[in-house]
């Protein structure tokens, strides 16, 4: 009697995995994402770039102005920081902003992390160029050329 129960809790225990595994299997199967036409694909891929153009200068006109205190001031660069990309890094200035840069020329992240704990980098100038905002650190040695690729959030 005992192995017919056992027996019996066996099979249950299949029957209810088997029914899970496909409740679970349909469920994921349902995309979440709505059935669009090409139309509707064709309306909503017009209305983000026409978001994008509108608000990109939004972007632009704040990291000019969180450009213009670091230079008018002199705030002094404190850290770097590894950033997502290739020849990229996070700069942590001394008043708490923070940018994502990458290096124009091979080597200028270097230089520049070289510099940054032995004396006082400051952000010199900025200006645009044909990859973006170009922003030029300078050094009693020399100097190096980064590109914003925009500002981050402090940590």
């Amino acid at each position: 009697m005992k192995w017919v129960v056992l027996a019996l809790l066996v099979a249950l225990a299949v029957v209810l995995g088997r029914w899970l595994r496909r409740r679970r299997a349909r469920q994921t199967a349902g995309s979440d994402l709505p059935d669009l036409s090409p139309q509707e694909l064709t309306e909503l891929e017009q209305g983000f770039a026409r978001v994008e153009r509108e608000e990109s200068g939004i972007l632009e006109t704040l990291l000019a102005a969180r450009l213009r205190v670091l230079v008018s001031r002199g705030v002094p660069l404190r850290a770097m920081r590894p950033a997502p990309g290739e020849h990229a890094a996070r700069l942590v200035f001394a008043n708490g902003t923070v940018l994502i840069c990458r290096a124009e020329r091979p080597g200028d992240l270097y230089a520049l992390a070289i510099r940054v704990h032995r004396e006082g980098v400051r952000l010199a100038s900025w200006g645009s160029g044909p990859d973006g905002t170009v922003l030029r650190f300078s050094w009693p040695e020399g100097g190096a050329d980064l590109i914003a690729l925009g500002l981050d959030q402090s940590d």
